[in-house]
């Protein structure tokens, strides 16, 4: 009986891979993936954008810190 237990979930198991191997690969995931990894590129940039903004602040600050120091 444990026999036929073993391979009914072998059996069961790989149906499930195969539906969700299809699954994965039908138009509509590739749609979902697609948008989903748009949208994530989108943050990175955001990101980028804000960390440029960031050290170009900080160079300005570093700048000014120079002058005051080499004025005091």
């Amino acid at each position: 009986m444990l026999g036929k237990e073993k391979i009914t979930l072998f059996g069961l198991g790989l149906m499930a891979g195969t539906f969700g191997l299809k699954l994965a690969t039908s138009k509509t995931a590739k749609k979902a993936y697609v948008k989903t990894l748009a949208t994530g590129l989108k943050a990175k940039a955001e990101c980028d954008k804000m960390i440029e903004e960031a050290k170009a602040n900080v160079d300005d600050i570093m700048a000014e810190a120079k002058l005051v120091s080499e004025h005091e």
